[in-house]
């Protein structure tokens, strides 16, 4: 199984949205903007949602941005990372 999966967003112009580009069966979302609240706070509920019900992940997730286009759902590895830190790193990662 995979240990980690990719959420892109993709702007559309003549549409004037992002949309996302993933792969994660099912994962389709759009908004007018790339601001938390508005895309992304919806883009993981969804994936961690989808992965959890059609990829059996049973694990806890990670989400890291690496850019305020691009993110990428880990698999967590509990023996690495105590819960608190995973926790603390999310909060530092979420795009202004």
């Amino acid at each position: 199984m995979n240990r980690s999966f990719y959420i892109k967003a993709v702007y559309d112009p003549e549409a004037k949205v992002y949309y996302t580009e993933s792969d994660i069966f099912g994962l389709h979302t759009e908004a007018d903007t790339l601001r938390f609240g508005d895309y992304w706070a919806k883009v993981i509920d969804c994936a961690i949602l989808l992965l959890k019900e059609n990829h059996q992940v049973e694990e806890d997730l990670v989400a890291d941005f690496h850019s305020m286009d691009y993110c990428e759902i880990r698999i967590l590895d509990r023996k690495r990372i105590p819960h608190c830190a995973v926790l603390s790193r999310i909060e530092e990662e979420v795009p202004a």
